[in-house]
């Protein structure tokens, strides 16, 4: 997900020693960097949370972590991709680009692209992962 961080304004801890494909790190560098924002591509919230050396990190303890949604490519080089982009956006800024905008923008993408429409409920699931 390196490329998508910046894509949607946001700043990545991992920038810098990212190669290609994962990035390995430890507890004592998470603490270091002490994200604001923790984005997973699974739900190890709960891990995290119970890991003592490092759910003080201000996202752990501010409970903002975020898995990206499992619809769609939002992380690949397809045609949703963007919507990764927009998605991360709202979860970094949620004050600048709003649920509502979010959800508009899901269901123009769906329909103008796929001739879909989507329900609210759908939106939603995308939105918060669920």
């Amino acid at each position: 997900i390196e490329w998508v961080i910046p894509a949607a304004g946001g700043i990545s801890c991992t920038g810098d020693i990212h190669e290609s494909g994962s990035v390995q790190f430890t507890a004592e560098d998470v603490v270091k960097w002490n994200p604001d924002v923790i984005m997973m591509i699974t739900d190890n919230s709960a891990d995290l949370k119970a890991d003592e050396q490092i759910n003080s990190v201000n996202a752990i303890a501010n409970d903002q972590m975020f898995v990206f949604p499992t619809v769609g490519h939002f992380l690949t080089g397809s045609s949703e991709a963007p919507l990764g982009i927009l998605w991360l956006t709202y979860h970094l800024y949620p004050e600048l680009y709003t649920y509502d905008e979010l959800a508009a923008d899901i269901s123009y993408f769906y329909n103008t692209f796929f001739g879909y429409d989507m329900s609210a409920d759908e939106i939603d699931a995308i939105i918060n992962n669920n």
